[in-house]
């Protein structure tokens, strides 16, 4: 794929293999992924294995939607995240049935360093997963990366 994501860190399939694209984390650009809440800037001024970060407060989200994968197949769905205080995201997972599920990943307190958050976890069995974003934290920002 075109995106440079760092080994264990996106959404990998068993069978798609790396299924969300990090371009922006190279070039600065946001596509694939999209703002769809407030206003999350795409830095330079924090980075964990690229060029860039999204800096995102409170209901900022980045999202990407991609062609269905069977949660059953997913192997591990993951991002980084950086916080003075330790980060504290709210994790979204959309559905092919048009259903969400969602979830808060608490690092408060843990470090104010880059932290890996492994989210596979939280998918709904059974069911076939078709976008997935993650909000920032106010007080913030928080950086999100690959």
């Amino acid at each position: 794929p075109s995106a440079a994501c760092s080994p264990g860190a996106g959404l990998w399939s068993a069978d798609a293999g790396l299924v969300l694209l990090n371009a922006w984390l190279e070039t600065g650009a946001r596509v694939p992924w999209f703002q769809k809440h407030g206003t999350p800037v795409i830095t330079n001024t924090q980075a964990y294995s690229g060029l860039y970060s999204v800096s995102a407060l409170g209901n900022d989200e980045v999202f990407q939607n991609f062609g269905a994968v069977a949660a059953s197949a997913i192997t591990e769905v993951s991002f980084w995240g950086k916080r003075v205080g330790g980060p504290f995201d709210y994790v979204e997972f959309q559905y092919s049935d048009a259903t969400f599920s969602n979830t808060i990943v608490n690092g408060i307190g843990v470090s104010d360093d880059w932290m890996k958050f492994d989210v596979t976890s939280f998918l709904t069995a059974g069911k076939m997963l078709t976008g997935f974003g993650v909000y920032g934290t106010s007080p913030g920002p928080t950086w999100l990366a690959d």
